[in-house]
């Protein structure tokens, strides 16, 4: 066999194992990102209710709360069953609280920051600390769901009425 002819047999030797290290590769990144793709989401879902009777708050928007930032806005509003979800990403914070804009809603729950933690595992019924409350939230909450009690705030025409002297 003549030098040539070993030297080109070395080579294709050396391409075909170049192209199957490229293809384990590739399939590897393809498991990695099919196994990423299918991680479930972490859903927190936000259930606002009146702290006085009990009825879904519709149209406010909750601010999710992590210790030591600014509370994040993620454009989400309640729907008519009070209900606005949320997609949390990695790293999940230890704690989150729930805010609201004060000319919006005012809130009557006690006990923020909550574990996120516990609300993923177990989901939380706030303590309802509004004065005049005339009922008592007796339901539990399901893994992801936290309730907040509050009262909804002035509405526009309050607010400028009340700037008029």
């Amino acid at each position: 066999m003549s030098l040539l002819s070993r030297y080109a047999a070395t080579m294709r030797s050396l391409a075909f194992t170049v192209v199957l290290f490229g293809l384990a590769v590739f399939a590897r990144c393809a498991v990695q990102a099919q196994q990423i793709t299918n991680a479930p989401p972490t859903n927190l879902t936000v259930i606002v209710l009146d702290g006085n009777s009990g009825k879904p708050i519709k149209g406010i928007e909750p601010l999710i709360v992590v210790k030591g930032k600014l509370p994040i806005r993620l454009n989400q509003k309640t729907n008519s069953n009070g209900v606005a979800v949320f997609h949390l990403t990695d790293p999940l914070p230890e704690q989150i609280g729930i805010s609201f804009f004060p000319d919006e809603f005012g809130e009557c729950s006690d006990g923020m920051p909550f574990s996120t933690e516990q609300i993923l595992k177990t989901g939380l019924v706030s303590r309802n600390i509004c004065s005049g409350a005339k009922f008592h939230y007796s339901a539990s909450a399901r893994p992801g769901e936290i309730v907040i009690f509050g009262k909804r705030g002035p509405t526009l025409w309050q607010r400028i009425l009340q700037e008029i002297p």
